[in-house]
């Protein structure tokens, strides 16, 4: 399901992404993934552009809060992972939530794409645990599922994940 964000909504998306880089870097908190400094506020800009084209898609309200590290990104349980590559892969962490649902955005200049979820639980799984992709050995090792491993979404999935927000 791709989503198209707005010249106005990119900049909203950008402006609360580097909100969030900027808490951190004046909290010296640390990345929890090891990346360095200087892709840490792109990786920020995306994911929070994401989560904004993901409220979109769902039609409701995106909290911009700064809780860097904590809580949700979407509702109570809706972590949204973004990235750039096309092929791309979601990746889970140890200190992730295993009750949360991580979902995976592809973000290009043609919007952003929500191509599947999974719940942490079964993400964390052995067959997924790596601590290198594609050859390149990652800063932490972590879960990598590939978009085939996915849970692809359906129209039951956003209905559910919907009612849910109204219940918060």
């Amino acid at each position: 399901m791709k989503i198209q964000l707005t010249e106005i909504e990119k900049e909203i998306g950008a402006l609360v992404g580097m909100a969030r880089f900027n808490r951190a870097k004046k909290e010296n908190l640390p990345d929890r993934i090891g990346m360095p400094l200087e892709n840490q506020e792109k990786y920020d800009i995306n994911g929070a552009q994401a989560e904004f084209a993901f409220c979109k898609l769902l039609g409701c309200f995106w909290n911009t809060d700064m809780n860097i590290f904590k809580g949700a990104d979407v509702g109570k349980d809706i972590q949204i992972r973004a990235t750039e590559y096309p092929a791309g892969s979601l990746m889970v962490y140890d200190v992730d939530n295993s009750e949360d649902v991580y979902i995976l955005a592809i973000h290009s200049a043609y919007g952003i794409d929500f191509r599947g979820m999974i719940k942490g639980s079964e993400a964390k799984q052995e067959k997924y645990f790596t601590r290198e992709i594609r050859g390149k050995r990652l800063l932490k090792a972590c879960y990598v599922i590939s978009q085939q491993d996915l849970n692809p979404f359906t129209l039951t999935d956003l209905v559910r994940i919907k009612s849910s927000l109204r219940n918060l």
